[in-house]
């Protein structure tokens, strides 16, 4: 539970996927698939480019390819 007034933009993120080192491996699907989508050609797609889904950040890690980030929306601090 938040505190009331607590959320902010530092609570979203904007992700970012280079779909040229995708390799079609599916983790950031199995972990968000709210957020990511397999293409026809098993390629990996945003379904949002902006999320406050912290299951999205998993995703980011999960990638073997490291072909996915997330910024913090505001800052633009990379997080993960």
């Amino acid at each position: 539970h938040r505190p009331e007034g607590s959320m902010n933009m530092t609570d979203r993120y904007e992700i970012v996927l280079d779909q040229t080192l995708c390799s079609g491996m599916g983790d950031c699907i199995r972990n968000a698939p709210d957020v990511f989508a397999l293409r026809s050609d098993g390629i990996a797609e945003l379904l949002v480019a902006e999320t406050d889904d912290a299951a999205a950040l998993d995703a980011v890690r999960s990638c073997p390819m490291a072909a996915i980030a997330a910024y913090r929306l505001g800052t633009h601090e990379q997080v993960a």
